[in-house]
């Protein structure tokens, strides 16, 4: 229990808690720490899944291409896909070495999410609700940055009630972020949420209605999430389709532009046709006008292409293929639905924002692959 705690604690804090002092020094230990999980991985004799495979090689290839860009702030931009690289892995490494410790794992993890969630909510009844995400930072930095910490949380308060079936507290950590959620308003982290209530609730409900309607499948829900997002950036135009401008402009109350990304989808767009095959390398920005200050690419897809060319693409798309193969294969009770829910929500935030392939929901994942061993070894 002791060390998934520490780990996890040193590699959340740094960089999303706003303000914190010797953020370096934290960087440093999430190195350190991916060195320390490596050697107890090897030491261990656990063999690699085949998700844990590709997610190296994929990792491997955002460091390879960074290097292999010309930057002129070539050292630093190495500096940063290091990080983020061994931080992706050490996920990975971390759920697949105490997969089998899955009490431990969970009551570790819980405690780091109850800590963090529990003060930012502090800082989420400071400012007025709806807060934009440039004027107000909580604890947790700015309101997009928190769907790295609450849906990790969702699928550990899952674990928790699967295994210990007590449910008092990750009831009342489950209230706090679904008020932080609805107070602040972040429109991507809304429908994400209401995506992975709908997932669940039509899990239940139309079997139900539609004897013949088992599950749905994660391949299907993939494959409309990609459809979703080829519509929006290539097809749907302001106007062209009146009901998609309702949702947007009266229920999520944003605009048609979608905040600005139709002209950066565009330039990203642009860019990626200047080196299509193995991007620009993770430190790049997507360049929209001499006076808009560089941004990432605000949808995965493009991001994918934009930082990692085809190649780190096709890698993005195995990973998904590998993990909604096992996914779809498994038993699901309610529990395992409620993280499988939390998955498509992460598909819809695909369309609009490019922090979704992030190492702090990477456990998610990984938690679902593996669902079978942590909850049965505790069990």
């Amino acid at each position: 229990m002791y060390f998934p705690f520490i780990f996890s604690l040193c590699l959340y804090i740094n960089g999303e808690i706003h303000g914190l002092l010797f953020n370096d020094i934290f960087q440093v230990i999430r190195i350190i720490f991916f060195v320390i999980i490596l050697v107890l991985y090897i030491k261990s004799k656990k063999k690699p899944s085949p998700l844990l495979w590709v997610l190296i090689v994929f990792e491997i290839w955002v460091f390879t291409t960074t290097f292999l860009n010309d930057f002129i702030y070539w050292p630093e931009a190495l500096y940063n896909a290091l990080l983020e690289s061994t931080s992706a892995v050490s996920m990975g490494l971390f759920i697949e070495l105490f997969k089998d410790d899955g009490e431990d794992l969970v009551k570790g993890l819980m405690i780091d999410y109850e800590i963090f969630i529990y003060l930012n909510f502090i800082t989420v009844l400071m400012y007025a609700p709806g807060g934009y995400a440039g004027k107000y930072y909580y604890f947790i930095d700015h309101r997009p940055q928190f769907i790295h910490y609450f849906f990790p949380a969702i699928c550990l308060c899952a674990l928790y009630m699967k295994q210990h079936k007590k449910y008092v507290r990750p009831a009342v950590l489950l209230s706090v972020i679904t008020f932080s959620i609805f107070r602040t308003w972040c429109a991507t982290i809304v429908v994400a949420f209401v995506a992975a209530l709908g997932f669940l609730a039509s899990s239940y409900v139309l079997p139900k209605i539609i004897p013949v309607f088992k599950k749905w499948r994660m391949s299907f829900l993939f494959i409309m999430a990609v459809l979703a997002n080829i519509f929006v950036v290539f097809i749907y135009a302001p106007g062209r389709f009146g009901f998609i401008d309702y949702i947007i402009t009266d229920i999520l109350k944003k605009n048609t532009t979608f905040t600005g990304r139709d002209r950066i989808w565009e330039a990203a767009k642009r860019m990626i046709m200047e080196k299509p095959l193995i991007g620009y390398g993770s430190y790049a920005r997507v360049e929209v006008s001499d006076t808009w200050e560089p941004l990432h690419a605000h949808n995965e897809i493009l991001q994918r292409l934009f930082i990692t060319g085809i190649i780190g693409l096709i890698l993005f798309l195995i990973f998904h293929y590998l993990f909604i193969k096992n996914v779809d294969h498994k038993d699901r009770d309610i529990y395992l639905t409620v993280i499988l829910g939390l998955v498509f929500g992460i598909y819809i935030t695909y369309i609009t924002e490019a922090y979704a392939w992030y190492f702090r929901l990477l456990p998610i994942f990984f938690m679902a692959y593996h669902y079978e061993e942590i909850v049965n070894k505790a069990e």
